[in-house]
């Protein structure tokens, strides 16, 4: 389970410093959210019963610290999943797209908590001139997070944070 969970991270971590251009599209509902959360353990049993095929495929998108950001963003949004990771996640309430309503649902979840965490930052460093710049590039990797999810999907994430923070936090 640790391993599935480590592969989200990952996956945040790359497509949180990236932000698609233009607007992001919507992909949740509330319902979406809901098969998340009631399903998240399913899921991760399911995709690790698949031997490494997730992570072949994010291993496949060829992302490395030299992509820029928004190509990035693009790549984990847009990588196609095989069949059988499709059909877990199609099994579990989150249909065709659920790979990508997954990067979404933990993309949202993760800008929530870095958003406590930077005003948490703020809070203490505001005045120690040496923390300025750190300050500014948390701010901006913050924003650029933030806008790589379209509102309504954030609004909803959002709205259930409490639960999804109970589904992450009973997979440890």
């Amino acid at each position: 389970m640790k391993k599935f969970v480590a592969s989200l991270l990952v996956v945040f971590f790359v497509v949180g410093f990236g932000f698609a251009q233009g607007a992001p599209k919507k992909v949740l509902s509330s319902g979406d959210i809901n098969a998340f959360i009631v399903n998240f353990t399913a899921i991760e049993t399911e995709i690790e019963a698949l031997d490494g095929k997730f992570e072949e495929v994010l291993d496949s998108a060829d992302i490395d610290d030299d992509t820029p950001v928004q190509e990035s963003f693009s790549l984990m949004r847009n990588l196609k999943m095989p069949t059988e990771i499709e059909a877990v996640f199609e099994k579990n309430g989150l249909g065709a797209n659920g790979f990508e309503k997954m990067i979404v649902i933990t993309t949202g979840f993760n800008m929530l908590e870095m958003e406590e965490q930077m005003s948490m930052y703020v809070e203490q460093y505001q005045n120690v001139p040496e923390m300025e710049a750190y300050l500014e590039e948390i701010k901006k990797v913050t924003t650029d997070l933030r806008n790589s999810i379209h509102d309504d999907d954030y609004t909803l994430v959002k709205s259930r944070k409490a639960d999804l923070s109970k589904a992450f936090a009973n997979d440890e």
